[in-house]
């Protein structure tokens, strides 16, 4: 083996040092060498010292991006200070040493993973790397020192600036240092990359703002000789300028001598060129543009066409950029502690399912207690998820310990069996977490399965003896007796604490015996399911298996006859308490919760109070030591705090879990070691130290208490800690959502309070509450501009909060979008589900019905499981022995109401209640059909049954129906119906549950006497079903129950919850409306009906809710009155419908007059109470969904959601407009002539002050107050701020008010990005899914460098499975369906290729029935091979659709099949293939394997039958055979090889291919010309006031040739493919484009821009008249997805379906927000002098200007920027 330092060696180890034996040999001396070795050794990777030299050229980097720009742009190129020139010749040098240094760094190999270390090798990677001639152009700059020495005044700014822009270039050194950070960060272990990713895009973020604020600075100064012209200058050269420099206050307060030379303090701060404060408030307006903020203050862009162009192009950059990071925040939420927030996740869906099946608190605390134990121990991941996709071999090394476990059961004893059987066995295992008290062992059943304790331990008992007889520990094992020889167990097993079980099933031993052949086990009776006595195995269990049982009923008669002592009592007792000494507070004391919250409280108080209190004395110029009353506050907390820090180190128990045991530790000394290891000793020892006392001799006691804010970092702590022990004290469930709130919450509340404090330190002249509203107008985005930075201090300020704040915000809006995020993008889905069945059901031309049904299917599972996959929940969420108890509890009921299964053995009713199996049927479904025989019984748990019965006539007459609890088809478990004896349909949506047979008799096969009682039973049965059968009885919750009750599902009903819910919708919107708007109004006639009217109906409603309203318990109809009006008392909604109805308004008669409201408004003051109504809202809305429903009315599911969406915000806004203009009119009635101080009166809505009375205000000024306040609130809510109408900043209620809008904003702001982010994600799951697998396909075929022909071929096979099931594969999209439609659906397929296949077409409807559940679909391209001649036939093929050539051996076609049956006689005869067989067109195919075919032979035992056929049809068989022998041998005849030649597919003359050059040439001038449609037509319609200019009338007249063109050769010239097939005849394919776009592309190839400019239409009528070619618009993201594939599949570049989604998002944004100018601008204009056009004094621009303040506008108000450079007029908003 050759030694890693050998000096033939150039790779040595990445954990090993470098060796003096270097393979390369200096000729220098060796003082040299070793000097070259040492910087090898130092510059080796993952080391310190080269991480040091990366992080000084890191920063020094970020210098030179910084600063560059500044010297560039701003500074200019002869103003750069000497002391910033030296700085940037040192960073030049540095760059140059780089450089150098890169020839002697070490590197790792890729593939090796080893470090290179030769010289030679790392000089050529260096040399022909990129970094090379980067560093070159690098160190380009260090010229500048000879150019200035030799050059000197000649050097010109030309050259200055080269350099200048040379050294930009290193940004691109940033992406290295990244690289190499986290090479160095990995380690020490994996690294998070979301969180890596997000520091990188904040840097990034920094590094934008720095360097294109500087840019923004200097395209805007670019028209002016000289910026800094000097005080004497300044109003001559640059104070009429119209630049944003020249309009800024804070700028123009520095360099204006007249400004700053004038100041009321007396001290001018005078600056000629204040570079600091020109780079600041560049970088300023760059925080706002980016983040969304858009203050709207000084610093936004003049009508100067530049820096308006920029400002849009900067927008564009913000949209993206805080896209990403919202988009990045997300992932980074989603990946920090993924595993115990997807557990948590998990849990909340669990609980949730439970209390929807109404579980018993008994399960539920199971379920908790089991799962909190693995949670503990694997993340809470069960066994066959975490070891899912394990290689076999890695699956048995992880199971060999549990074979030393099965080594002790005698069957199982290596004595008498292999290695490999115990292997195959230990395989088997399954491990179960029994929680505490949980029954392991039930008596007296047939509990067949071996169970061996790995953890823990088992109590036993017997039923005469309520003692533990017994206890099984670690390694022992039971039931091996009754798993061999199916006896029952004589014991109970119950689990006294947690206990870790290795389960063996019966079934899965069975399957394992079955499936088997083993020497060593050849006792096995597969028809007892017994092992014979002969096995020693077998003997050796019996023996001690009886021995124990004599040791434990010995016992029990001893503890029978003789009194136990003390000692013997105490043996097999077991204290639980836990013994302790001294103070000790444990676990589950109640202690722990109100100690939590106090300590939630004093963090808070700490981290609220001292930030306000140093803004304060800040203020005042005041830091000396205070002891008011508030610092006492602070003392009692600290108190506190030493006295938790004290109990946590002497009196805090925990429990730990350890082997599987939990243990409460109470000793003090672990107890001290734990909280020394923990988190939360560093800061408490810190918080804790008593700084105060220094404050005593120094002063500014407040500065003392900064370093006790460093408990905030314990605040997420504490939460969690409370949550968890809400759950052990109290059993109070607090789920992950509510926790991530409150947290939310909590630092909501801290980041407003400190940022408004540092505000509030900065502005000595604004109130507190102006510092908050300041505060949440920047972190919350929504950036009005009435409060704005005044000087350089306050800007740098802002542009922290404000980077601060949108990155907060970002992580709020991450964080509700993980709540709302319930999308399931998985197969799972529920829509997805749906729609590739429908797409499968159409594609093979199902009739209408059965798509119907199958949608109402989906439809119901969506609308009842509430959107739960109870599937998935069942076998995937939940261990086997707890699923098993919650189906006891869901079917139980059911099954205990049946005579058949009601007294039988508790075994066998716990394995039936565990084998049934859910079905869902919505309304008028048929559940037993005419041409299907049903096979198995169902179960009723809730909907009605009607079973039906056939007359003479053929029509189907109902003389039965059932309901929750009742049973039918029973009979069909022990006889095989032919033909069903009667139909079933379900009247409602039921949920039923069915028996299978095959199960039953499985189950049966293993309880033979419960079998041969239920067979006794079976006369009795028959006549007692056909008394059933003729008896009718009621619907209802009794059958002679004549008590009046209005079924809650009944019309009437469902319309009734319509009507409440309009008369709450009315009362909503009048009664704010009329309170706040209708000042000096009276009360009319029409008010006081429609109210009273209102008024009436609610109280009808409290009636019939509280008598008459009956409703489901448990499925069960309750009609009773008494449960009736429980019922709706203890939902909580009758107090609020009282209150809502108590007549308060009747206090108007006493005072009819509160000025300044008059009589309408007081009246509506004291109604307010009917709000009280909005509470049932929700629940209203979904009352009436559902009505809607099942009225048959199908409104789609995301449809609603975003109506909901925007209902929520139209309400919310009205609400808030009412109040808002309320607080308006009462300031403006109590305020004096001269000082106004509310908003309405600012923007002109009050001209005179308000009086009562007084005239009321005529409808004009009403819906102009109303708009102007809606205008506001509807801003505030979205964010958008523009600032035209802003709360008064001398009027504290509407500061105060406006803040709270702003939180209220922030949140329905949140909440609607989430809710719109799940929409979309539901919308495109499907797309998503197949998108997803298409490209993994791709990037595996690119690889593994597949041939292009397989690729062409994969790539088809995809597209041809999206076409026809959305790509979704054959026996995936099967199991979609459920399980009886399926079966129905494939019968009706395939029945008539049944009727002339063999054997098939002679058996009965039920074998076929068994047999359609084990038919797979798949799908064949052309050219695919089907089978081969001579391979074993391994399964029948039924061609649905297509055609296939049957081949000799040597590929010769002698036949061609369509639509038929293949491989029949080789099939059934299980005999190679007789030919081969190859696809001409796209199959459709059915196949049923061999395996499986066996199998529903022996299951339906038709063996025998099977042979008896073959044996009597070997003539027809023989002779099917000889016909294609026959067939094959006539090849050789000349006649038949001309039939047999192939024909080959030709291409027309001029028929162009889809994927050559010229098409997809085609295709990107189609997207182009699309594009310029879609953005000339709106701006001609908009901007076109002039005669059209001949030069675009010929592009227009160009564009219309070019369509027809397109018209024509779609018709004739361009080939398709469709379904996976290549149509080249235009026959073909001009039929497939007719019935597609012909209509749609005619009309839009319309010459109508011809005939307008002929017609001499021009202006904006000729836009108009062109609208009509906008619809080609729909084709644009089919052009874009063919540029794309071409340049995937003709150039080096790769477009992916992310990268392709984003382009996608940006250009739609383009034509939007170009689309939206262009109305705004057409609005503008209609509305002359009242238009924002002549407010802006842009009525004398060109159109070119207009349209770029349009687009700016459009631009900032889509992105929520809210500048206040154009706003719409009050009079036209």
């Amino acid at each position: 083996m050759q030694e890693p330092f050998s000096r033939s060696g150039t790779l040595i180890d990445c954990n090993t040092s470098l060796s003096t034996d270097f393979n390369y040999e200096p000729k220098n001396s060796k003082k040299d060498r070793t000097t070259l070795l040492n910087l090898l050794e130092i510059l080796k990777p993952n080391t310190k010292s080269r991480l040091s030299w990366f992080i000084i050229t890191f920063f020094v980097t970020w210098y030179n991006a910084v600063m560059t720009p500044i010297r560039i742009f701003i500074m200019g190129p002869n103003k750069v200070p000497e002391k910033i020139i030296f700085i940037g010749t040192a960073i030049d040098i540095i760059f140059v040493l780089d450089a150098i240094f890169c020839f002697y760094m070490p590197y790792i190999d890729n593939d090796t993973r080893l470090i290179v270390t030769s010289r030679t090798q790392i000089r050529k990677r260096y040399l022909n790397s990129t970094a090379f001639y980067l560093n070159i152009v690098s160190c380009v700059p260090v010229l500048e020192i000879p150019f200035t020495l030799i050059f000197g005044a000649y050097y010109n700014v030309t050259t200055v600036m080269t350099f200048e822009i040379i050294r930009m270039t290193r940004l691109l050194h940033f992406q290295v240092v990244f690289d190499e950070f986290k090479n160095f960060s990995s380690r020490k272990g994996p690294i998070n990359v979301s969180v890596f990713r997000m520091v990188v895009i904040l840097f990034c973020t920094q590094l934008f703002m720095c360097i294109f604020g500087s840019i923004y600075f200097g395209l805007s100064s670019s028209s002016v000789a000289d910026i800094c012209p000097g005080s004497n200058l300044y109003e001559e050269n640059l104070k009429d300028m119209e630049l944003w420099i020249t309009s800024d206050n804070v700028i123009v307060d520095v360099m204006d001598p007249t400004v700053c030379e004038s100041k009321q303090d007396g001290k001018p701060d005078c600056n000629d060129c204040p570079h600091v404060l020109f780079f600041l408030r560049s970088v300023y307006f760059l925080m706002q543009t980016l983040f969304t903020i858009g203050y709207g203050d000084a610093v936004v862009p003049t009508k100067l066409d530049t820096e308006v162009a920029v400002t849009c192009l900067f927008m564009l950059f913000g949209v993206f950029g805080y896209g990403l990071i919202i988009a990045n925040m997300t992932s980074v939420l989603s990946n920090i502690d993924v595993v115990n927030m997807r557990f948590r996740h998990e849990m909340d869906s669990l609980h949730l399912w439970l209390k929807f099946r109404s579980a018993p608190a008994s399960i539920s605390h199971k379920i908790d207690m089991c799962f909190h134990y693995l949670e503990r121990t694997q993340y809470g991941v069960l066994d066959q998820n975490l070891f899912e996709g394990l290689p076999n071999q890695l699956t048995r090394e992880i199971t060999k310990s549990n074979m030393v476990l099965l080594e002790r059961v005698p069957f199982i004893n290596p004595q008498y069996r292999s290695k490999t059987f115990l292997s195959n066995i230990s395989l088997a295992l399954i491990r179960r977490i029994y929680p505490p008290s949980s029954i392991v062992i039930h008596e007296g059943e047939k509990q067949r399965e071996l169970l061996i304790v790995k953890r823990g331990k088992v109590d036993l008992y017997v039923k005469s003896c309520s003692e533990v007889v017994a206890t099984l520990v670690e390694n022992d094992y039971f039931g091996d007796c009754p798993l061999l020889f199916g006896t029952s167990n004589e014991v109970k097993g119950i689990s006294p604490g947690f206990s870790e079980i290795l389960a063996l099933p019966f079934n899965k031993f069975k399957k394992f015996m079955d499936c088997s052949s083993h020497t060593d086990v050849d006792s096995w009776s597969s028809v007892s399911n017994t092992v014979s006595m002969e096995d020693p195995g077998a003997k050796k269990t019996a023996e001690v298996s009886r021995m124990q049982m004599d040791k434990i009923f010995s016992y029990v008669f001893n503890l029978k006859t003789h009194a136990r002592s003390k000692k013997v009592r105490n043996m097999f007792e077991e204290s639980a308490e836990v013994k302790v000494k001294g103070l000790r507070i444990l676990p589950k004391s109640p202690l722990l919760v109100y100690w939590d919250i106090a300590a939630i409280f004093g963090i808070m108080f700490e981290a609220v109070s001292v930030p306000i209190q140093l803004a304060t004395y800040t203020r005042s110029s005041n830091l000396a030591s205070a002891h008011g009353w508030v610092f006492s506050i602070h003392y009692a907390f600290d108190i506190l705090f030493i006295i938790d820090m004290y109990l946590r180190m002497n009196a805090y128990a925990y429990t730990t879990f350890e082997n599987g045991k939990s243990q409460t530790i109470v000793d003090i000394d672990l107890i001290r070691k734990n909280y020394f290891s923990s988190p939360w000793y560093p800061i408490d020892r810190i918080a804790v130290a008593p700084y105060d006392v220094l404050s005593f001799a120094l002063g500014h006691h407040i500065l003392f208490r900064i370093p006790k804010l460093i408990r905030v970092l314990h605040l997420p702590r504490t939460v969690s800690r409370l949550r968890t022990n809400l759950s052990i004290c109290f059993e109070r469930s607090m789920n992950e959502k509510l926790s991530s709130i409150i947290k939310m919450f909590l630092c909501s509340i801290l980041i407003i309070v400190w940022s408004s404090a540092g505000w509030n330190a900065l502005r000595l002249k604004d109130s507190g509450h102006k510092s908050v509203y300041w505060a949440l107008t920047t972190l919350t985005t929504v950036g009005y501009g009435d409060l704005t930075p005044k000087n350089a201090r306050e800007t740098i300020y802002a542009i922290f909060i404000g980077a601060v704040g949108a990155t907060f915000t970002a992580g709020i809006i991450a964080n509700v979008t993980s709540f709302f995020h319930d999308t399931d993008v998985s197969e799972d889905n529920i829509d997805h589900k749906m729609n590739c069945v429908i797409k499968f059901m159409e594609n093979h031309s199902r009739p209408l019905e059965q798509v119907k049904r199958i949608r109402e299917y989906f439809e119901y599972i969506e609308r009842e499981q509430r959107g739960i996959s109870e599937d998935k929940i069942l076998h995937k969420a939940l261990p086997d022995h707890l699923k098993s108890e919650v189906l006891m509890h869901i079917t139980h009921a059911m099954v205990s109401k049946c005579p058949h299964f009601s007294n039988r053995e508790l075994g066998f009713q716990r394995q039936l209640m565990t084998s049934l199996e859910q079905r869902f049927f919505s309304s008028r479904s048929m559940i037993i059909t005419p041409s299907l025989p049903s096979d198995g019984m169902y179960f009723i748990k809730k909907g009605t049954v009607d079973l039906l019965s056939e007359t003479k006539m053929g029509e189907s007459i109902p003389f039965r129906r059932l309901g929750v609890d009742d049973y039918f088809s029973e009979d069909s478990l022990t006889d095989h119906w032919d033909c069903n004896p009667y139909l079933a349909v379900s009247v409602t949506d039921s949920e039923l549950w069915y028996l299978n047979r095959f199960v039953f008799y499985r189950l049966v096969e293993n309880f033979l006497d419960e079998g041969a009682q239920l067979s006794k039973l079976e006369p009795i049965k028959k006549a007692n079903t056909h008394s059933r059968h003729d008896t009718t009885v009621t619907h209802g919750n009794s059958g002679g129950n004549s008590v009046f009750f209005i079924h809650p599902d009944n019309y009437f009903i469902q319309c009734w919850f319509g009507l409440i819910l309009t008369i709450t919708i009315y009362t909503m919107m009048t009664i704010p409306f009329r309170y706040a708007f209708m000042e000096n109004h009276e009360i009319t006639t029409i008010w006081l009906l429609l109210d009273y009217f209102g008024d009436f109906i609610l109280f009808l409603d409290l009636l019939i809710r509280s008598f008459f309203l009956a409703y489901y318990d448990d499925s069960h109809l309750v009609t009773e009155k008494e449960r009736i009006w429980r019922h709706y008392y203890e939902s909580g909604k009758m107090k609020w419908h009282i209150a809502s109805l108590i007549p308060i308004e009747v206090s108007a008669l006493y005072q009819p007059i509160l000025c300044p409201m008059w009589k309408l408004q007081v009246w509506s003051l004291f109604r307010m109470n009917k709000l009280f109504r909005l509470l049932e809202i929700p629940a209203l809305v979904t009352s009436v969904e559902s009505s809607l429903a099942k009225l048959g009315v199908r409104v789609p599911k995301n449809a609603i959601r975003v109506g909901k969406v925007i209902a929520v915000i139209v309400f919310s806004a009205h609400f808030i407009a009412c109040l808002f203009f309320a607080i308006a009119s009462y300031n403006q009635y109590h305020t004096t002539e001269g000082s106004h101080t509310n908003w309405a009166y600012m923007n002109g809505l009050f001209s005179k002050p308000l009086l009562c009375p007084d005239q009321h205000p005529d409808t004009r000024d009403l819906t102009r107050r109303y708009i102007a306040s809606l205008y506001w609130s509807i801003a505030t809510l979205t964010t958008v701020g523009y600032g035209d109408i802003t709360a008064h900043q001398d009027s504290v209620i509407e500061i105060l008010f406006a803040s709270f809008v702003l939180i209220i904003g922030t949140a329905t702001y949140t909440l609607v990005i989430a809710l719109l982010d799940d929409i979309v994600s539901q919308l495109d799951v499907t797309s998503s899914l197949y998108k997803t697998k298409a490209d993994k396909v791709h990037a595996y075929c690119e690889m593994e460098a597949l041939p292009d022909t397989l690729k062409s071929k994969i790539h088809a096979y995809y597209d041809n499975l999206w076409q026809r099931q959305l790509g979704v594969s054959g026996n995936k999209i099967l199991s979609f369906f459920p399980d009886y439609y399926r079966k129905e659906m494939i019968i009706d397929i395939i029945r008539p290729y049944l009727r002339n296949t063999l054997f098939l077409k002679d058996c009965s409807a039920n074998f076929i029935a068994h047999i359609v559940n084990c038919i797979s679909y798949e799908l064949y391209l052309p050219g695919d091979t089907l089978f081969h001649e001579g391979e074993r036939c391994n399964s029948l093929i039924l061609l649905y659709k297509g055609k296939v050539h049957l081949l000799n051996s040597k590929g010769v076609k002698f036949k061609t099949v369509d639509n038929g049956v293949l491989g029949e006689t080789s099939f059934f005869c299980f005999e190679p293939h007789l030919c081969s067989a190859k696809a001409v067109d796209t199959c459709q195919t059915f196949c049923l394997s061999a395996s499986d075919f066996v199998s529903c032979l022996r299951e339906n035992k038709m063996t025998e039958q099977f042979k008896e056929y073959l044996f009597k049809n070997t003539t027809q068989i023989l002779i099917l055979k000889e016909s294609v022998l026959k067939m094959i041998r006539n090849l050789k005849s000349s006649k038949m090889k001309k039939m047999a030649v192939e024909e080959k597919s030709k291409i027309p003359k001029g028929v162009i291919l889809p994927d050559t050059l010229s098409r997809c040439s085609w295709d990107a001038m189609l997207l182009l010309q699309t594009a310029f449609l879609a953005f000339i037509i709106p701006y001609q319609i908009s901007f076109m006031s002039h005669d059209t200019a001949l030069s675009l009338f010929l592009i227009d007249v160009n564009i219309d040739l070019f369509f027809l063109l397109d018209i024509y050769a779609k018709l004739n010239k361009f080939a398709v493919i469709k379904d996976g097939s290549l149509l080249s005849s235009p026959k073909d394919f001009r039929a497939i484009y007719l019935k597609s776009s012909f209509k749609g592309d005619l009309i839009c190839a319309a010459p109508v821009s011809f005939v307008a400019f002929c017609s001499g239409v021009q202006d904006t009528r000729y836009g108009l008249l062109r609208i009509t070619q906008l619809i080609r618009i729909r084709h644009f993201g089919k052009y874009l997805n063919s540029c794309a594939i071409t340049l995937n599949s003709r150039t080096s570049l790769s477009i992916s379906t992310e990268k392709l989604r984003i382009i996608q998002i940006f250009i739609i944004m383009l034509f939007l927000c170009h689309w939206f100018a262009c109305i705004f601008h057409l609005i503008g204009k209609m509305s002359k002098e009242q238009g924002w056009i002549i407010a802006d004094e842009s009525n004398n621009s060109s159109s070119g200007e207009r349209y770029l303040r349009s687009f700016y506008w459009s631009l900032y108000t889509g992105k929520l920027n809210h500048v206040t450079a154009i706003t719409p007029a009050i009079e036209t908003v």
